[in-house]
Formats: structure tokens, sequence, C-alpha cells
């Protein structure tokens, strides 16, 4: 190892540099290319390695076979790159820099800037996919038979990643249990609204049955089963009864965001304000994401009852600047009065109160895709930020 004016190079040695395997030149060649330099530039870097670690541009030029200009212009490239070092010797002697520090240094900001770069076009694209999610063609299916229905539900139940929203009469519930626990294990906020409940009966006060769902209701009255999965996904399946047994005459599968948006409007609209709250499982450490906007104020709403303090990160479009957004803040108020179509959200980033809705708002600052509630402890929170108390 040598060392001049404080800079340190790599000596090799000659006799072995001069065995440079071509299997190690395609390596350092594919490495350069993945790091977007140049071939040319390898070439010289190799042909470094060659010499030793060291070498003049005749030297070089010799090794390489290439001209005089582009030796020099390579030479010069590699120096910006931090690859290569110039010593002011008579002739100039370029030198290898240590590899193992340099090329770690090349490949991490390769990585930092397309990072950035996906960043930047992501959120082009989903900025370009909302302006324009009018023009994305709604898919609409039927199902015929009550079996048929049956399964289709569970396929509906099992696709939910973040939220379902279910009324169904009490007789089928037991058939979906296992789906509901599933997913609620999975982190999905379910919120479950059971019909034709005369009285609070034994079935409606299992206690698996209470556990399966963040929120049961009851309802004495209803005549359709509803499942809306993540504000994209809803089936709705009109019940005749026969003899007590139901037939389930057609049901409709429509994965349309406008049509799922005016299902999930009737459901806070319609459903849950005529049904009884029967059980809240919300505890502490709690975190849900939610997709639509009048769920995640319902589940705040219920929370707030338990004084829990709330976290809330919202991710949307900024309505002044179309640009994608992530907020991140306390819960400043909710706003909900589903029977005027009003769904806000009020978050307080540190002094700056943002007001969010939900999709396709535009009356609010944000327009919400996602908002991640974390229910946490408020004198724990207390006490974290006033250590000296504990």
């Amino acid at each position: 190892m040598l060392e001049t004016d404080n800079l340190i190079y790599y000596s090799y040695n000659r006799t072995k540099c001069d065995k440079v395997s071509s299997s190690l030149e395609r390596e350092i060649e594919e490495l350069f290319d993945e790091l977007g330099i140049n071939r040319i530039y390898s070439k010289i870097y190799i042909g470094l390695i060659k010499l030793g670690g060291k070498g003049t541009v005749e030297d070089l030029i010799k090794h390489t076979g290439l001209s005089r200009s582009l030796m020099y212009k390579g030479l010069k490239e590699l120096e910006k790159l931090g690859l290569v070092l110039s010593l002011a010797t008579k002739p100039k002697t370029y030198v290898l820099s240590p590899p193992k520090e340099n090329l770690k240094r090349l490949v991490k900001n390769k990585v930092k800037s397309l990072i950035e770069r996906t960043e930047h076009v992501t959120s082009i694209i989903e900025s370009a996919l909302i302006t324009h999610i009018g023009s994305i063609e709604p898919v609409y299916s039927t199902i015929d038979g009550w079996n048929n229905i049956i399964n289709m539900v569970h396929f509906v139940i099992k696709s939910a990643k973040h939220e379902i929203l279910m009324f169904i009469p009490v007789n089928f519930v037991n058939e979906y249990i296992v789906d509901l626990a599933e997913a609620r294990s999975h982190g999905v906020y379910v919120d479950l609204t059971i019909s034709n409940i005369s009285s609070m009966n034994s079935r409606i006060m299992d206690k698996d049955l209470l556990k399966v769902a963040t929120i049961v209701r009851a309802r004495p009255y209803g005549s359709r089963l509803i499942v809306i999965a993540d504000n994209r996904m809803v089936l709705l399946a009109p019940l005749a009864w026969v003899s007590g047994e139901p037939l389930g005459i057609r049901a409709l599968l429509a994965e349309d965001l406008d049509v799922t948006f005016i299902f999930t409007s009737y459901y806070h609209g319609r459903i849950i304000s005529s049904s009884l709250v029967i059980r809240r499982n919300i505890n502490v450490g709690d975190k849900y994401t939610f997709v639509n906007i009048g769920t995640a104020l319902d589940f705040i709403q219920h929370a707030k009852k338990y004084k829990y303090e709330l976290l809330a990160k919202v991710r949307g479009l900024d309505n002044i600047t179309k640009r994608q957004v992530i907020l991140e803040g306390s819960i400043y108020d909710v706003i909900l009065k589903p029977h005027k179509g009003i769904f806000s959200l009020l978050v307080d980033t540190g002094g700056v109160i943002y007001t969010i809705g939900g999709y396709r708002a535009f009356i609010e600052d944000i327009s919400a895709q996602e908002v991640t509630i974390e229910v946490t402890d408020p004198v724990q929170d207390y006490l974290s930020k006033n250590s000296n108390l504990q």
C-alpha cells in the first residue's frame, strides 16, 4: 500500500493482475452496466487492475487499445466518480481508489436515486388514476342460486385487505364466523350488522360471535345480505323466504368505485343509524387502515367513547396542488352526518389542522385514499413524553 498527499490507493501484485480472469472482467462490466457507467470506463478500470492498480496513459493505451482521446475522457469520468485518483507525477500516474468503499458508495447512491425516481413516478401515476378514475371500466356480475351466493360471500370476505362492512340475517352468521375471525386476525376492520333479531337471544350473545368483528350491531329486521370489501367490491343479495328457508333470487356483485361508494354511504346512513351496537372490540394498540372515510370516522367515534388517544396517518391527494401527500398527526375532530352526505376528518399535524375527505372529495384539503388510525393510551403517551414523572 502506498500513500501520497494523504490519498491512499492500492498497489496490486503485477504478476497476479496480469492473469485477471475473463469471468472477473465480465463481473466488473456487468456491475458498471447496472450502475449506468459506460463500458469504455470499465475497460479502463480493468486495465488499471491488470497494471497492478496504477499506470500512465501510455500504459493504459497499450493494455486496452483505446485511443488517446477516449482514454483521457474515460480517466476524467472515473476521477469524477471517485474510482480513480491522479498523482502529480511526470508523466501523470493514475491509481485505483479503494474499490470496496467507493463501489459501495456508487451502489448506495444509485439505489437512492432509483427510490426517489420510483416515488416520483408512482406519485404521478396515482394522481393520473385519481384524475381519470371515471374512465376505469367497472365490472358487474350476477350470481344465481343460493349455494353460489354463499360461496361468493366467502370470496368477498377473504379478498378484503383493509375493511369489511357486512349486513346479514342472523340465520346465516355461523356460515361466516371463521372467515370473519380470520380477516380480523390479519388486521382487517370488520363492521358486522346482524338483522332479524327479535330479542337479545343467546344466539346473538354468543361470545365467539361477538369476537369476530370490531363492531357488532343488531337490527330487528332486514331482508337482504350486503357485503362491502375495501370500498372496491360490493355484493347485494335480496332474499325471499319460502317455508322459513332462504331463496336467493339473484345477487349482484359490483366492482365499481362509484357503486361501492353509494352502497357504503347507504350502509352508514341507513343500516348503522337503525341498528344497536351490542359490542365494541377496541383496545390500545389496535391499528386499522381504512379506504373509506365514513368507516374510519365511525370507528373513531366508537374509540373516543373509551377516551383513547387516536393518531392518524393519511395518504391522499392534495385538492389544490393535485399531488400525493402523506400527513401524520392527532385526531382533532370528526364531522359525520351520513344522511347529509358529510364525511370529514380534521387532523392536527402539530399546529396546522387539515380537513380530510373521502372518495372524490373536493371541499376538504385532502381527498384520502387511505386513513390509518392507531389506538393509544393517553396516560402512557403523557408519561412517555414526560419521562421524569415516571
